[in-house]
Protein backbone atom coordinates (compact mmCIF):
# COMPACT_ATOMS: atom_id res chain seq x y z
CA UNK A 1 0.00 0.00 0.00
CA UNK A 2 2.69 2.08 1.04
CA UNK A 3 4.41 2.10 -2.73
CA UNK A 4 1.07 2.83 -4.62
CA UNK A 5 0.75 5.87 -2.22
CA UNK A 6 4.29 6.85 -2.43
CA UNK A 7 3.96 6.38 -6.62
CA UNK A 8 0.67 8.24 -7.09
CA UNK A 9 2.29 11.43 -4.83
CA UNK A 10 5.56 10.88 -7.39
CA UNK A 11 3.38 11.09 -10.62
CA UNK A 12 1.01 14.11 -8.68
CA UNK A 13 4.43 16.04 -8.38
CA UNK A 14 5.62 15.05 -11.76
CA UNK A 15 1.74 16.60 -13.33
CA UNK A 16 2.56 19.88 -11.16
CA UNK A 17 5.82 20.30 -12.48
CA UNK A 18 4.83 20.07 -15.94
CA UNK A 19 1.82 22.62 -15.10
CA UNK A 20 4.02 25.31 -13.49
CA UNK A 21 6.30 24.35 -17.23
CA UNK A 22 2.86 24.91 -19.56
CA UNK A 23 1.68 28.07 -17.20
CA UNK A 24 5.60 29.87 -18.04
CA UNK A 25 5.26 28.74 -21.59
CA UNK A 26 1.65 30.11 -22.08
CA UNK A 27 2.68 33.19 -19.77
CA UNK A 28 5.77 33.95 -21.99
CA UNK A 29 3.99 33.76 -24.97
CA UNK A 30 3.99 36.52 -27.66
CA UNK A 31 1.94 36.72 -30.72
CA UNK A 32 4.25 37.93 -33.78
CA UNK A 33 2.67 38.58 -36.88
CA UNK A 34 4.85 37.38 -39.39
CA UNK A 35 3.61 39.74 -42.58
CA UNK A 36 4.76 42.79 -40.48
CA UNK A 37 8.40 42.10 -41.66
CA UNK A 38 10.21 42.44 -44.83
CA UNK A 39 12.04 38.85 -44.34
CA UNK A 40 15.27 40.37 -46.51
CA UNK A 41 16.34 38.28 -43.59
CA UNK A 42 16.06 34.75 -41.67
CA UNK A 43 14.04 35.69 -38.93
CA UNK A 44 10.26 34.20 -37.75
CA UNK A 45 8.18 33.31 -40.50
CA UNK A 46 10.92 33.27 -43.23
CA UNK A 47 11.71 30.09 -45.92
CA UNK A 48 15.00 30.04 -46.33
CA UNK A 49 17.09 27.79 -48.88
CA UNK A 50 20.51 26.92 -47.70
CA UNK A 51 23.33 24.98 -49.61
CA UNK A 52 26.41 23.07 -48.07
CA UNK A 53 28.88 24.17 -49.57
CA UNK A 54 30.69 20.74 -49.20
CA UNK A 55 27.74 18.22 -50.76
CA UNK A 56 25.68 21.19 -52.15
CA UNK A 57 23.00 19.56 -50.81
CA UNK A 58 20.17 22.28 -50.70
CA UNK A 59 17.74 22.49 -47.68
CA UNK A 60 14.95 24.65 -47.65
CA UNK A 61 13.08 25.44 -43.90
CA UNK A 62 10.44 27.55 -42.44
CA UNK A 63 11.01 29.35 -39.51
CA UNK A 64 8.34 28.82 -36.70
CA UNK A 65 8.23 28.53 -33.00
CA UNK A 66 9.24 25.51 -30.75
CA UNK A 67 5.39 24.08 -30.74
CA UNK A 68 5.18 24.30 -34.67
CA UNK A 69 8.46 22.71 -35.45
CA UNK A 70 8.01 19.95 -37.91
CA UNK A 71 11.11 18.81 -39.51
CA UNK A 72 9.95 16.56 -41.78
CA UNK A 73 7.39 18.79 -43.38
CA UNK A 74 10.01 21.08 -43.32
CA UNK A 75 9.19 23.66 -40.53
CA UNK A 76 12.31 24.14 -37.78
CA UNK A 77 12.34 25.93 -34.57
CA UNK A 78 13.62 29.24 -34.33
CA UNK A 79 15.10 28.21 -30.99
CA UNK A 80 17.18 25.06 -33.45
CA UNK A 81 21.01 25.15 -33.48
CA UNK A 82 20.13 26.10 -37.33
CA UNK A 83 18.14 28.56 -37.03
CA UNK A 84 19.72 30.34 -33.68
CA UNK A 85 22.96 30.82 -35.86
CA UNK A 86 21.39 32.27 -39.26
CA UNK A 87 18.74 35.06 -37.39
CA UNK A 88 20.07 38.27 -39.57
CA UNK A 89 21.72 36.57 -42.15
CA UNK A 90 20.30 37.18 -45.59
CA UNK A 91 20.49 35.96 -49.18
CA UNK A 92 23.75 35.53 -50.54
CA UNK A 93 25.76 35.33 -47.53
CA UNK A 94 28.31 32.41 -46.44
CA UNK A 95 27.79 31.05 -42.98
CA UNK A 96 29.61 28.43 -40.34
CA UNK A 97 27.21 27.15 -38.02
CA UNK A 98 28.13 24.75 -34.90
CA UNK A 99 25.58 21.84 -35.20
CA UNK A 100 25.91 18.82 -33.13
CA UNK A 101 27.88 17.02 -36.12
CA UNK A 102 30.55 19.71 -36.42
CA UNK A 103 30.84 22.96 -37.99
CA UNK A 104 29.55 22.93 -41.53
CA UNK A 105 29.24 25.83 -44.13
CA UNK A 106 26.13 26.93 -45.91
CA UNK A 107 25.49 29.68 -48.46
CA UNK A 108 21.97 31.47 -47.68
CA UNK A 109 20.33 31.05 -50.91
CA UNK A 110 17.08 32.63 -50.64
CA UNK A 111 14.95 34.08 -47.75
CA UNK A 112 11.40 34.56 -48.95
CA UNK A 113 7.88 34.85 -46.82
CA UNK A 114 4.81 32.46 -48.07
CA UNK A 115 1.85 33.75 -46.49
CA UNK A 116 0.23 30.88 -47.20
CA UNK A 117 2.29 28.72 -44.50
CA UNK A 118 0.53 30.96 -42.12
CA UNK A 119 -2.92 31.48 -42.79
Amino acid sequence: MYLYIHAAKEKQENIGRRIDELSDLIGNAAIIDPNENSHTTIMFGSTFTIEDEETEKELTYTVVGNVESDLENGFISMSSPLVSQLLGKAEGDSVTVQLPKGLVDYEIISVIFEKEKFQ
